[in-house]
């Protein structure tokens, strides 16, 4: 379960919707005057801590980015993009963000909406361009290993794995 924005510990429906999703717990619904005394006593009592890079959810994300674009859907042909894969050339990769969203379902990644990943991408200096491929024109994300560095730990030569 990713952090807790304040609509979600507000709202006891919303939190039980967030630790079901997270353990498949459902727990017992408390009388709404007594959740926020409970919610107010851990704000008033907690300490904030910080979170490493990794641990966030914009530090997830690019853990996925990673295992995304050097996993075994990596490809030296343009148009294999249409079905998916991660296009390589020189130190840059190619793909769809459909394709990604469709691999952070799968993983049961669901922090960010779409246009809340791209901007995350844009502040992170990746680009987006558009590509004739087969006669469809398709857009296409590029992440760079400069762009990305810090971020991601690329290797430098991915092997191809069918």
């Amino acid at each position: 379960m990713g952090p807790l924005d304040s609509e979600v510990l507000l709202s006891q429906t919303k939190f039980q919707k967030k630790v079901f999703e997270a353990t498949g717990l459902v727990i017992p619904v408390i009388k709404g005057f007594r959740w926020h005394e409970i919610i107010q006593k851990l704000s008033d009592e907690g300490t904030e801590v910080e979170v490493p890079e990794d641990n966030s959810a914009v530090g997830q994300l690019f853990e996925h980015l990673e295992i995304f674009l050097t996993g075994p859907k990596c490809t030296d042909d343009k148009d294999l993009i249409l079905t998916g894969r991660v296009y390589i050339e020189g130190d840059s990769y190619y793909f769809r963000m459909k394709d990604f969203m469709e691999y952070l379902t799968r993983v049961r990644f669901n922090e960010f909406k779409t246009h809340s990943i791209a901007a995350i991408f844009r502040k992170q200096e990746m680009t987006s361009k558009q590509m004739k491929i087969k006669g469809k024109v398709l857009s296409c994300w590029i992440a760079s290993l400069e762009s990305i560095q810090g971020k991601l730990d690329v290797p430098e030569k991915i092997e191809q794995a069918y």
